[in-house]
């Protein structure tokens, strides 16, 4: 094996999606920093706990065999040297067992270090939330949901909030709506979500960081609310419509719009304005009253008759201060009315108020922030509700992802306004449409499959020249004989696959060719160095299949239909269910020649290696593994056996 393979020419999108995976390495491993941290507290009132030894050392292993391959040597060596040590722990009970707590907290502080983002080398304090007086059974599993998501959760009773804080307030308070008073005084200026068993009874529940939602709202989107109320605005990717036929003063909104970080499109007509519309669906719209042709109210009554437009806040602005003219503006849909000549802090003051008004309200509603969207969860349920009150009609669900890598930085706003327009194509023909699975889309239609496959590719044949290119597979049937909606859209993505291999825009489920195996599988229990060979794998052309466990990897392995040439798994030794060196024996016996194996394992030792290569893999590569070399080594293998 020739391990000095040159990498190919022209690896800029394999180098950008690395780049992109850096920066969201970035920000994960946040995650990870302070998953350690807690658990470093908690092995100070543990030391023994096997169930905590266990799960630091799971951490640690994905640390230690991802960290490396992006790039981040230094963290993937600590994490390696620590794993090492929590193994010791586990089988010697009295090693360190006084100094667990301590050194596992420095050890995340140190990785934190590491991983810091180049630009400041700082990383954010833990986030700490605060549950005030809540009940043993909501308390329970919301610390079980928001320690999985990175939190770190301290409980107390009201007295105990009094004397102890504000010294050391937290990142956000949880609490019963009967402490509310107790956490605003304490803590005037902590973000609070409060708990009620019903109607709310808070006086200044309304006020800014202060949210109240029912008692018995699911633990996962408890948490949805207190990343909103942690997180700033999302105002930097907000773009805003200003309408006005005073040259002066259209100027004097833009610059105003514009010192927010907001994004401004200027129109001096009604008929400018409308123009604007093939930008897509603004935040926000600033709309004169009086103008040449069709007046600001008369338009705006236009705008609310179109379903993209009835969800838009807009500011109406007019040098008429009489009450009949400001009544005429609510009337016709305005949500706020201001007269001129203006306050220039004041309509700021206006604007930004409207946008986290709306951006509250679409995250009450699962929807995505900056988009009318709904996010994965909210997507699931309004799917299947679509689905069952269906009957007999024929109808279609479907799975649209980018060309291109995921989107990351800059480029998610590009593909999320793309995703609106791809969103509004469904609605107009009476489906639903929301995000899932991340970044990609789901939708259900009231077409059949190959006539949503038409629709599709027209519609991807007639996008603005800068919209992001995409992919989207579809299946479907008669509600009263069709499988389940998960089962639909998994098909649905791996037509969405097969559109990708075709390079057309869409294309329908054909088992056939669904069944036949990509250009890689990749069996891998750590979901970002899976995130990772999929960037790198989309960014080169090729097609990919990615499983996180054992059993599912074998299982998919023995019934995919084989290419001409073997397609190649990229296989990790430590995977839940079915190790893989038992799973490549599996293939041996049944499949026999239908794959080319290569290991890809935190496991260097002459004795995983020479099991592996004496069972007939191609290679055995050692995490942290260089992303250059491992997509070289792809292209020559793949050449290697299409030569044969």
């Amino acid at each position: 094996m020739n391990d000095g393979v040159t990498p190919p020419s022209g690896n800029a999108p394999l180098q950008a999606a690395l780049a992109a995976m850096q920066l969201r390495y970035v920000e994960t491993s946040r995650g990870a920093v302070r998953a350690f941290s807690l658990l470093g507290e908690q092995l100070a009132g543990a030391p023994d706990s096997l169930d905590l030894l266990t799960a630091l050392r799971r951490e640690l292993h994905r640390v230690h065999g991802t960290a490396g391959s992006l790039g981040f040597h230094e963290a993937g060596r600590m994490a390696g040297a620590m794993e090492e040590l929590s193994t010791r722990w586990t089988d010697d009970p009295s090693l360190d067992r006084d100094g667990r707590s301590v050194i596992v907290l420095n050890f995340a502080r140190a990785l934190g270090a590491a991983i810091a983002d180049p630009a400041d080398m700082m990383l954010d304090a833990p986030r700490r939330i605060v549950l005030v007086s809540l009940a043993d059974s909501v308390a329970e599993r919301l610390v079980a949901v928001a320690t999985q998501r990175g939190f770190a959760v301290e409980r107390m009773n009201e007295e105990s909030y009094r004397n102890t804080l504000p010294s050391a307030a937290p990142a956000l308070v949880v609490a019963r709506e009967a402490a509310a008073d107790t956490v605003a005084t304490a803590t005037p200026s902590v973000p609070t979500l409060l708990l009620s068993k019903g109607r709310s009874t808070v006086a200044n529940v309304s006020a800014p960081g202060v949210q109240m939602i029912p008692e018995g709202t699911d633990p996962n989107e408890m948490i949805d609310w207190i990343e909103f109320l942690l997180e700033p605005g999302s105002a930097g990717r907000d773009t805003v419509f200003v309408l006005d036929d005073d040259p002066v003063l259209l100027m004097l909104l833009r610059v105003l719009v514009e010192r927010d970080g907001l994004i401004a499109h200027t129109a001096a007509d009604g008929d400018a304005f409308r123009a604007l519309f093939a930008l897509g669906q603004p935040s926000l719209a600033v709309m004169d009253v009086e103008m040449p042709g069709v007046d600001g109210i008369s338009l705006l009554r236009e705008l609310r008759n179109d379903v993209d437009w009835r969800d838009v806040p807009v500011l109406m602005l007019s040098g008429r201060i009489d009450s009949d003219t400001r009544t005429k503006a609510f009337e016709a849909g305005a949500n706020d009315y201001m007269v001129k000549p203006l306050v220039a802090s004041e309509f700021q003051h206006r604007v930004r108020q409207l946008l986290e008004s709306q951006r509250q309200r679409r995250v009450s509603m699962g929807l995505r922030p900056g988009t009318d969207l709904s996010k994965p969860a909210r997507t699931t349920l309004k799917l299947e509700a679509w689905v069952q009150n269906r009957g007999e009609q024929d109808w279609s669900v479907g799975v649209v992802r980018a060309t291109a890598a995921p989107p990351a930085g800059a480029a998610i706003t590009a593909w999320e306004h793309e995703c609106t327009r791809v969103a509004r194509l469904i609605r107009d023909a009476g489906g639903v449409a929301g995000f899932t699975d991340g970044n990609a889309l789901a939708f259900a239609i009231p077409r059949t499959p190959s006539d949503t496959v038409t629709v599709l590719n027209a519609f991807a044949a007639g996008a603005p020249s800068l919209a992001p290119a995409w992919h989207a597979g579809v299946n479907g049937g008669a509600a009263s004989d069709a499988p389940p909606l998960r089962s639909l859209l998994a098909t649905a993505g791996d037509a969405e696959i097969a559109a990708r291999e075709a390079g057309v825009p869409a294309m329908a489920w054909d088992p056939s060719s669904s069944a036949l195996a990509p250009d890689v599988i990749v069996v891998e229990d750590d979901p970002t160095l899976r995130d990772l060979l999929a960037f790198a794998l989309t960014a080169t052309g090729m097609s990919y299949r990615a499983y996180a466990n054992g059993p599912d990897g074998l299982n998919a392995l023995l019934h995919f239909r084989p290419r001409e040439h073997p397609s190649i798994v990229l296989l990790d030794v430590d995977l839940p269910g079915l190790d893989g060196h038992s799973l490549h024996e599996r293939l041996r016996i049944e499949r026999p020649g239908a794959y080319q194996v290569v290991f890809v394992s935190i496991h260097g030792s002459e004795t995983d290696q020479l099991r592996a290569i004496q069972g007939g893999a191609l290679d055995y590569m050692t995490k942290p593994i260089s992303l250059r070399v491992l997509m070289a080594k792809l292209a020559v293998w793949r050449g290697r056996t299409r030569a044969k």
